[in-house]
């Protein structure tokens, strides 16, 4: 009972401290939002803000965030490869469920959930971060292309069709998108609304506001994207250096944070009976979550400190 009582706090206090997360990177969204408005030299209509980035008129609260959540799952984890990890996932579970056998039921079931939880969130992260990195390679690249094009007078669904058939991967993937619903007939605000809901970058957010206000209010669009392209040429060249001056800490933070689980693969082969003791007394089991506890929480603080922020 005690067990129980202290999963439920651990989870309570969890989503709680996601919510004030989550509640923080909004309202940093929206103020990023106002300010790229505010530089525009005629501000559009309300209703264009709401339909790009809010989407208030059909989603609001958590509906809006589980609805963004699972537009950039997908960007990320196609439906056959969804498949093929939970084939993947049913073949593995007898195994797991054999190799803690020895455990209480109900500890065989927090240790299969937690592991395939945990695997979960390792392989959707490094999916994203495997996308990231080559959006922000080729992403650059296809502003130029966009560039030169309305430069040369050329129409921006003309562009935006011309850079998803010669630039592959997730850059290709995101325009030919956008192209394939402007050829059914999408508008091009709601085409870039959806494009911004599946792609979590700060540069493409301001590709998408640039584009909307000159659809809206004209401008010259050929300059500010060139500004774009090379604000983000410097803005690389910038994390290259963070990131070589932070390599240091970083790497100790790595080695730091797998300590924990090599000494507990230690014990187990090692000394067994101390596992005999936290999963079947009752004082063992409360110390096994306090320790659980802190050692996620410590990982988690070692990796906000660690993290460069982008």
């Amino acid at each position: 009972m005690i067990l129980l009582l202290l999963i439920l706090i651990f989870l309570a206090i969890a989503c709680v401290v996601y919510w004030f997360k989550y509640q923080k990177d909004r309202h940093l969204h929206l103020s990023r939002i106002n300010r790229y408005l505010d530089l525009a030299p005629a501000k559009p209509s309300g209703s264009v803000e709401v339909l790009l980035f809010n989407k208030t008129s059909q989603y609001q609260g958590w509906r809006l965030w589980l609805f963004t959540y699972q537009q950039r799952l997908l960007a990320v984890v196609p439906v056959k490869l969804a498949r093929k990890l939970g084939v993947v996932a049913a073949l593995l579970a007898p195994i797991l469920w054999w190799l803690t056998a020895i455990l209480p039921i109900y500890w065989q079931l927090i240790v299969i959930v937690s592991c395939y939880t945990f695997t979960c969130l390792v392989i959707v992260r490094w999916l994203q971060q495997r996308q990231r990195q080559r959006f922000e390679a080729d992403f650059p690249t296809a502003i130029a292309s966009i560039s030169r094009a309305v430069s040369a007078g050329v129409s921006v669904p003309a562009a935006i069709a011309h850079v998803s058939q010669e630039i592959p991967g997730p850059v290709g993937d995101t325009f030919s998108r956008i192209n394939d619903l402007l050829a059914i007939g999408i508008s091009m605000d709601q085409a870039l609304q959806d494009a911004s809901l599946r792609v979590k970058l700060a540069s493409f957010k301001f590709f998408t506001v640039t584009l909307l206000l000159n659809q809206h209010a004209g401008g010259q669009l050929s300059q500010i994207l060139r500004q774009l392209m090379e604000n983000l040429h410097q803005r690389k060249a910038l994390q290259q250096k963070v990131l070589s001056m932070t390599a240091e800490p970083r790497t100790s933070a790595k080695i730091i944070a797998t300590m924990p689980p090599l000494f507990l693969l230690l014990f187990w082969f090692k000394a067994r009976y101390i596992f005999d003791y936290l999963l079947y007394d009752e004082r063992g089991q409360v110390i096994a979550i306090y320790s659980a506890i802190s050692i996620v929480l410590g990982l988690y603080i070692i990796a906000k400190m660690s993290k460069v922020d982008e």
